[in-house]
């Protein structure tokens, strides 16, 4: 289930197989408002853990709330974070900064190009082009 920016829930989820459904355990999502309790603070705790991890592009953060309220890191991810879904609950990955991750890759696209594609996958003198 997706979250707005000001911490409700959306009216809808996407499963595994990217199925949108308007209901989760019994509970219809599109009647109902839910808001995640603590939501400054979860945000405030996700900025400094993502300043901590600035070796990483991408960060996949679990993240709960204890009996007292506090928020909790259940863990980091940065592999195999399923994009596809954040972006089918919540629209582009990068927002309005879209344009600028586009230019940044025209410009060092050979350089992520050999970084991230393995030798074995790699064409000789190829490089994708945008």
């Amino acid at each position: 289930i997706g979250a707005t920016e000001k911490g409700e829930l959306m009216d809808f989820t996407i499963d595994n197989v990217n199925a949108k459904s308007s209901t989760v355990n019994n509970i219809d999502l599109s009647n109902t408002k839910f808001k995640i309790p603590h939501f400054d603070k979860i945000c405030n705790v996700t900025k400094e853990i993502v300043q901590r991890n600035i070796q990483d592009r991408i960060l996949g953060l679990d993240i709960t709330l204890d009996p007292a309220g506090q928020v909790r890191c259940i863990e980091i991810n940065n592999d195999s974070i399923g994009i596809n879904h954040c972006q089918l609950l919540g629209g582009p990955m990068f927002g309005d900064l879209t344009s600028e991750v586009i230019d940044y890759c025209k410009l060092h696209h050979e350089k992520i190009y050999y970084r991230y594609v393995p030798l074995k996958f790699r064409q000789k003198n190829l490089a994708p082009e945008f």
